[in-house]
């Protein structure tokens, strides 16, 4: 199912190139976030992904401008670009924008929560065990919610990926799941998070990151008309 038929029957299965290109985008995304930026992580930027992606996702012009400017970067650019980064994400100020879940789901703003378990449950019943990094990071830190979407996204679009494992699951379990976990994880918080991203950033990269996570999830969360499936 296309884009196009996705937006008019508010959901669906993923064509194969699009679940391609959704497959590529998300695991690029949950680098972007996971670490500070780089010439090489640039480098890697699907261009091609993004451009059949582009007439779906609005933010996704301003988001690929900031990563050909990155990837023109010098190194005092480069430099101040990992500065924002880490006065983003790696600040211990109560107000800033910490990409995890249960930070969005607390008053408090802690760490660790119920709704981190709802995450780990979610890839227990995929069979996923996610990459946590030397520092160990919560489950539900948006690189880790990120990559699971994009396992899923490959499983539905039958696409072999040597960086993602699944127990077996069907293209439409795959589908169901990418669905109800974009729409009641990520999109729980995530545009939370961008606004701010975009209150506190002073450079354009991350705000036009994080409104384009927000978008393809937001497309990524639209459910099928399941009813009606089963009625035909």
């Amino acid at each position: 199912m296309s884009f196009e038929r996705i937006e008019n029957a508010r959901g669906g299965r993923l064509a194969a190139d699009e679940a391609a290109a959704s497959c590529r985008l998300l695991t690029w995304l949950a680098d972007a976030f996971w670490d500070v930026p780089s010439a090489w992580l640039a480098s890697e930027f699907p261009d091609g992904e993004a451009g059949l992606l582009a007439s779906r996702l609005a933010s996704m012009a301003q988001a690929t401008a900031c990563v050909e400017e990155l990837f023109h970067a010098d190194e005092d650019a480069l430099r101040a670009a990992r500065v924002e980064y880490t006065a983003l994400f790696c600040s211990t100020d109560d107000g800033a924008p910490f990409p995890y879940e249960s930070v969005y789901h607390t008053q408090e703003r802690l760490l660790m929560r119920p709704s981190r378990d709802d995450v780990v449950a979610c890839y227990e019943a995929a069979g996923y065990r996610p990459a946590q990094g030397d520092g160990n990071e919560p489950e539900d830190h948006l690189s880790i919610q990120l990559r699971f979407l994009a396992a899923l996204t490959a499983v539905e679009g039958g696409i072999a990926d040597a960086r993602v494992a699944l127990a077996d699951m069907s293209s439409e379990e795959a589908r169901r799941m990418r669905e109800d976990f974009a729409a009641e994880h990520v999109r729980s918080w995530l545009p939370r998070f961008s606004e701010e991203v975009e209150a506190r950033a002073r450079s354009p990269l991350y705000p036009a990151l994080t409104a384009l996570a927000v978008e393809l999830t937001e497309l990524l969360a639209c459910k099928s008309d399941r009813s009606h499936r089963e009625d035909v």
